[in-house]
């Protein structure tokens, strides 16, 4: 059965005591009609949370948590003792694996029937692992720089293009199911709050213009240009 766990910070403690700063809260407080999707139990299948419906629209919506691993877990620790902390790893892998785990059951449920979206929500508090970069590089692959190198050993190499790269997540031939991934984030006044990527290699899209009507920040990617790294344009 889709997961009812509350989104809850390190201590244990759920975000708040209102609401307006639980993740799944956004669900009622922005669409007409919610159905969450029962798991078929004898078949051990694995569904997404919800159906949504904006008007006569259904939408498949699953939401993923990415919570702190070990190594964040003690470096919050440090943190909250006055110490340093500091981070790393592969741009983007906490939102790769959670489209990796997210993928499948969508696919179930949406793959030439409905659009989708894939939200995430990052409870890790030192670190942003869904800011706009990291969700681009893990849908599209890492950045990746071409170099030419000149026979003429005295020209110093130089950079060609900037283009998408290995581990991309999404292509023409992957993850076509997923329409779109969202991230949950709390605003300045604490109200959950959604932003959408928009995946150009749907199967089926989400409608923009269904979306704009909650006031929901969307972006896509800029078209690709020799010697230019794409970025998200906001639509």
């Amino acid at each position: 059965m889709a997961s009812t766990e509350p989104y809850r910070s390190l201590t244990g403690k759920s975000f708040g005591g209102s609401d307006k700063q639980n993740p799944r809260s956004y669900l009622r407080r922005s669409v007409l009609r919610t159905e969450s999707i029962p798991t078929k139990a004898k078949e051990q299948e694995e569904t997404p949370d919800y159906y949504i419906y904006i008007g006569q629209q259904k939408i498949v919506y699953e939401i993923k948590q990415i919570n702190p691993n070990e190594d964040e877990l003690e470096q919050q620790r440090l943190f909250e003792g006055g110490g340093l902390v500091v981070s790393g790893g592969t741009p983007g892998a906490r939102v790769r694996n959670k489209i990796t785990a997210g993928a499948g059951q969508i696919r179930i449920r949406a793959k030439g029937k409905y659009p989708s979206i894939l939200v995430l929500y990052n409870n890790v508090l030192i670190a942003d692992h869904t800011n706009s970069y990291f969700i681009q590089v893990a849908m599209y692959g890492l950045e990746t720089h071409v170099l030419a190198v000149p026979k003429d050993a005295t020209i110093s190499p130089y950079l060609t293009d900037k283009k998408f790269g290995p581990k991309r997540k999404m292509s023409k031939d992957n993850n076509t199911s997923i329409s779109a991934v969202g991230v949950i984030f709390h605003n300045a006044e604490g109200i959950a709050t959604l932003r959408v990527y928009h995946n150009v290699y749907a199967e089926i899209p989400l409608s923009t213009e269904l979306l704009r009507q909650f006031n929901i920040r969307q972006f896509t990617l800029t078209e690709k240009l020799v010697g230019q790294f794409p970025e998200w344009k906001e639509i």
